[in-house]
């Protein structure tokens, strides 16, 4: 009788359990369906209430138009306005700023352009911080937006009609389009045959491969990261947190690390391939689902498009960003090659549109020779102010034949080489020009590397200055800039507005994002390092202006290589109290401090 009592009462403890476990299971799938996508308006409203202060580069840069209304204007944009309301167009400056936003869109009308550029500048940083929400912690989207909000060239340039402000804002979305596609990239192990996500030989677990089909979609939900179930703690687990951290790594950690441990025959053929080979084999086989989307390669083709034709000096980034997907995507490469099909179509269809629709006049070939036009300059200025220059007679005789030696010596500046253009050569003059110019840099060879250290110096020096560092503070302090560059005022913009300084925080962010397992991420440097080259090789002039997309990119890069990248997932309300893997390793060595059996008696 006792028995079966025991065994009664068991049945009926045991059953209890059951229901309540049901119940707690469909509490949970509750929550979860509550909370999931499956309502989105709900979640669009909790991103919104998490969210909303991205808003803020807009009202802060209409604020400011309002303030100088109706803004500055520059030579160049009133000389393309004048060609929309003339119907006779150059390719001098970019056409898709002359016709389409400062004629069509600005209908001629300064205030007016400048309203929409502000809008145009501010809704690509916008954007911006939205994508980066799914992968950075709050505090870092908060951060990112007061620097792009408060930075004073930020809302200073939205307020300046210039080509380079719309070509920054677009060059910005480019990069972050780019992370997206990065941190998407899926690789298949060709070591141990699996094609599922993560690129360390690691296995994916059960919720692992579940965020995978959801990590396709776009959705970052709490299922996209391994849990503390899913990853043991404790001396008894068979994977460390860096496993799983390979295994399912998080957006913007390195692919190539360390790898779960395999059987020893597994270890045995790793072992047996080169570090090279190895490399190879994986790189060969990275993928991304963006790149199955024809909108994502539609956008990325139309941002290369536009970055191009903005400014015809972005036209190394753009290659090199190609030439990546290219290399890097070479197992799609069949969305690669649409994708270039796509950005040379629109390159060839403006093209057409230029030359038989505008009847555009072609650029003019002394916009390409900066760097030997003030070369050219500096050696006749030297001569002609007490310090001969040796002057090859064949040299001499061909460039005195556009102006005298005084006009070249009087027209040299050291930070711009606009006085110094020769409109009268074309392409066919080129070989001619580039061999007397070889000529005369041969025989000066030193003023040569002299006047080209003073002219792009200020790249590398935080010592030296853009030609435009003090005129804005000059304008709002009434102060001549050669006036402030010499007052206490002036280290203000001589080290907030410090190019040299901005490039080599880049170089200093390149090397930290490796140490921090991010190597992956150096391929959006392509971006700045473009752009830097094409003013070091062929710039008429050193200015913020032309860095001006260097600078709308550094904070995005430091954020994406310096930041918390699993804390993104906090923007689900769903996942506030679910620790990372971070939180694992924290936890297996705080485990492993506390059972040191070294110390056991």
């Amino acid at each position: 009788m006792h028995a079966a009592e025991e065994t009664a009462s068991a049945a009926a403890a045991s059953a209890a359990a059951a229901s309540a476990a049901a119940a707690s299971a469909a509490a949970r799938s509750t929550a979860d369906h509550s909370s999931g996508p499956s309502h989105p308006l709900q979640s669009w409203r909790t991103w919104l209430r998490r969210y909303w202060f991205i808003a803020l580069p807009l009202p802060v840069y209409l604020a400011c138009l309002a303030h100088v209304w109706p803004g500055f204007n520059t030579n160049d944009s009133t000389w393309q306005r004048a060609q929309f309301a003339g119907g006779q167009y150059s390719k001098h400056h970019s056409l898709l700023d002359t016709y389409v936003f400062q004629g069509l869109l600005g209908r001629n009308d300064l205030g007016t352009t400048n309203l929409i550029q502000s809008i145009v500048l501010a809704s690509c940083i916008i954007a911006t911080l939205a994508l980066l929400t799914r992968h950075l912690s709050r505090r870092w989207i908060a951060a990112l937006t007061l620097a792009y909000a408060l930075y004073p060239l930020f809302p200073l340039y939205a307020t300046i009609r210039t080509k380079d402000t719309v070509a920054a804002g677009f060059t910005l979305l480019l990069a972050v389009a780019l992370y997206e596609l990065i941190t998407s990239s899926e690789r298949v192990d060709r070591l141990s045959g699996s094609s599922e996500r993560g690129e360390g030989g690691g296995r994916l677990s059960e919720s692992g491969s579940r965020s995978s089909k959801s990590n396709r979609l776009g959705i970052r939900d709490c299922s996209g990261s391994r849990s503390m179930a899913d990853t043991p703690v404790g001396p008894d687990a068979t994977s460390t947190a860096d496993d799983a951290y390979t295994a399912l790594p998080t957006a913007g950690t390195s692919r190539i690390g360390h790898s779960s441990a395999g059987s020893p025959d597994e270890a045995t053929a790793g072992s047996s391939i080169g570090t090279r080979q190895r490399l190879r084999a994986h790189a060969s086989r990275i993928t991304s689902p963006l790149l199955n989307s024809p909108w994502f390669i539609a956008a990325v083709a139309v941002l290369l498009f536009i970055c191009n034709e903005y400014r015809k000096n972005n036209i190394l980034f753009v290659l090199a960003v190609l030439v990546f997907l290219v290399i890097r995507y070479r197992a799609q490469w069949k969305r690669v090659v649409a994708l270039i099909a796509a950005f040379a179509m629109l390159t060839a269809a403006w093209g057409v549109f230029e030359d038989y629709g505008l009847k555009a006049e072609p650029s003019e070939t002394t916009e390409m020779l900066g760097v030997p036009l003030q070369q050219i300059g500096y050696i006749y200025h030297e001569n002609q102010n007490g310090n001969p220059q040796n002057l090859p007679e064949s040299a001499d005789r061909y460039f005195t034949s556009f102006r005298s030696a005084d006009d070249w010596a009087k027209n040299y500046q050291p930070l711009i080489a606009d006085q110094e253009k020769l409109f009268e050569l074309d392409n066919g003059d080129l070989p001619e020009f580039l061999r007397h110019w070889a000529s005369l840099c041969f025989s000066n060879f030193g003023s040569c590397v002299t006047a080209y250290w003073q002219f792009e110096g200020s790249l590398v020096n935080p010592l030296m200055v853009a030609n435009d560092q003090y005129l804005y503070a000059s304008g709002i302090t009434h102060t001549a800039p050669e006036v402030l560059a010499e007052s206490p005022v002036g280290l203000v913009p001589h080290y907030l507005l410090n190019v040299a300084l901005l490039d080599w925080w880049l170089v200093a962010l390149a090397i930290m994002a490796v140490r921090r397992g991010r190597a992956q991420l150096l391929s959006l440097f392509l971006i700045p390092v473009g752009i830097v080259l094409s003013i070091m090789v062929a710039a008429l002039n050193v200015e913020l202006r032309v860095l001006l997309a260097v600078f709308l990119c550094a904070p995005m890069l430091t954020a994406v290589c310096l930041g918390d990248q699993d804390a993104g997932r906090l923007g689900d309300p769903s996942c506030r109290d679910e620790p990372t893997v971070r939180d694992s390793a924290r936890e297996q060595e705080s485990f492993d401090e506390g059972h040191d059996l070294s110390k056991a008696d």
